[in-house]
């Protein structure tokens, strides 16, 4: 192989423009206090299908934030008592989940927090149409959280 010089010189004789990136060192990624908690409420049967599995690892990876910052509520859809958690994010899975949080919580308590909505995790997650529209949900997850930094 050529030096990086040689190769320089072959391309410019050659009439080739190299572009080379400036001396940028990459932005370290984001982590996220472990002081913010994002609650995700799911479905019951919707929590133990397999595809929950990889949601659990892929949302603190699209997020930026430590798994620990994640807390994974398990709801029964049918319940007569469903509550929104404390947190200040919540994500609801499912359109069962979300329907029942629109009926069963007042308006007040949904305005006070950031909630997203996004389909249960095995259809978030069967194809690039359907992870795209997840991360149009968690879009203004990860504002507030980049937010909440500085």
């Amino acid at each position: 192989m050529l030096a990086e010089t040689q190769r320089r010189e072959i391309l410019a004789a050659m009439g080739v423009d190299v572009y080379v990136l400036r001396g940028a060192k990459a932005a370290a990624p984001i982590t996220v206090s472990s002081k913010i908690r994002i609650a995700v409420l799911c479905g019951k049967d919707d929590a133990r299908h397999p595809h929950a599995t990889g949601m659990r690892k892929l949302l603190p990876l699209a997020l930026g934030c430590e798994a620990g910052c994640i807390d994974w509520i398990e709801t029964e859809i049918g319940a007569e008592s469903l509550e929104l958690p404390s947190a200040p994010v919540c994500l609801l899975l499912g359109a069962g989940v979300a329907r029942a949080v629109n009926v069963r919580v007042p308006n007040m308590q949904q305005t006070t927090a950031i909630v997203a909505v996004a389909d249960a995790p095995q259809l978030s997650l069967r194809d690039a149409l359907a992870r795209r529209a997840l991360w149009q949900a968690l879009k203004p997850i990860a504002r507030y959280l980049r937010q909440s930094l500085g």
